[in-house]
């Protein structure tokens, strides 16, 4: 296929054990997905993601109609740092650096919380742990700093009670992983973690920093909108079983 309107994504196919590819064209037919999904189909892919911006109701119908799995209504949350934003932000707990290269019991577990509203969970046609797979090695890729400038922790009586990964991408702050264990939650723990971030990222010389989360994580979505961070973009995603 000529100027291919897909990519294949080589960490997902290899995680997950068969191929995976994302649709990038942004502007395409329903003829053109139809033709494009069967030579997929053709090409041995098992599942194709398409992210469809939520206003474009014409592509969610053909979306749907041609078998698309709603899976995520992502939404992506944007700050601005500055000395004054950071003056405002005063970090009183001892939040620390995370220096091993392998996760922890406890951190392993803090990193499956982080995905609870993921469509890679929610998804029921994943059906050979691929939740687990992939967030197993997002969590070891950010510890050794294949996927993650820096990770940092909370303790509290020397467990870890929230962690926070720190990336970037075109020189722009992202926040990644991201949990506080279920029992230490609104003690303030993911708010010190995150001013915590932005230091670091305003010291690594970011202006811009931003995070994702699902629609229908309301506790998340909630939490960043008290944190100062602003919507900046939304995108319905689908996955295609092929």
């Amino acid at each position: 296929m000529e100027d291919k309107p897909y990519e294949h994504l080589a960490w997902d196919t290899s995680i997950f054990g068969y191929k995976v590819a994302r649709i990038t064209a942004t502007n395409i037919s329903p003829a053109t997905i139809t033709k494009l999904l069967a030579y997929l189909k053709e090409n041995d892919y098992h599942l194709v993601y398409w992210s469809v911006k939520p206003e474009n109701i014409f592509l969610k119908i053909f979306a749907e109609q041609a078998g698309g799995l709603l899976v995520d209504e992502k939404v992506t949350f944007a700050t601005q740092l500055s000395p004054t934003l950071l003056s405002n932000r005063i970090i009183t707990l001892p939040i620390e650096s995370y220096t091993r290269t392998e996760p922890s019991a406890e951190l392993l577990s803090l990193a499956f919380q982080s995905g609870t509203y993921s469509r890679f969970k929610r998804d029921s046609n994943f059906k050979d742990q691929e939740f687990e797979k992939l967030y197993t090695a997002w969590l070891k890729n950010s510890l050794n700093k294949e996927s993650a400038r820096e990770v940092f922790i909370y303790r509290q009586k020397e467990a870890i009670a929230g962690f926070i990964s720190l990336t970037d991408k075109n020189k722009v702050g992202q926040i990644g992983l991201f949990a506080v264990a279920e029992q230490t939650r609104r003690m303030g723990i993911g708010s010190q973690l995150i001013a915590a971030s932005l230091q670091r990222f305003y010291e690594w010389g970011y202006v811009q920093v931003l995070v994702s989360t699902q629609q229908k994580n309301r506790p998340a979505f909630n939490f960043y909108k008290k944190n100062g961070f602003l919507i900046q973009n939304t995108e319905n995603i689908y996955h295609f079983w092929l």
